[in-house]
């Protein structure tokens, strides 16, 4: 595997773990000041990406909409075929 390519990977699924710790505290403190939440796209543009683990492990920590389904399940099947894209690559 290509060293950059590695960095990638640890770098983008690095930020996909502080965008769900931002929108969780964005959503904590939004009932006080109106504050803007990371629109769900923009979580799954991340995800798709490359960052599905650390959106997961993100999910996990700071029970991070742990309460919708669809973006629970997706995220899992997300993780799975990234999952197999490394075995089939290694």
């Amino acid at each position: 595997m290509p060293e950059w390519l590695f960095y990638y990977f640890i770098g983008i699924n690095a930020f996909a773990f502080l965008l769900c710790m931002v929108d969780k505290l964005r959503a904590l403190k939004r009932r006080k000041r109106g504050i803007r939440r990371i629109p769900e796209r923009d979580l799954w543009l991340c995800a798709v990406i490359g960052g599905c683990f650390g959106m997961y492990l993100g999910m996990i920590v700071f029970c991070h909409k742990v309460a919708k389904r669809r973006f629970v399940w997706g995220m899992s099947l997300l993780c799975a075929v990234y999952f197999g894209l490394w075995l089939y690559y290694f």
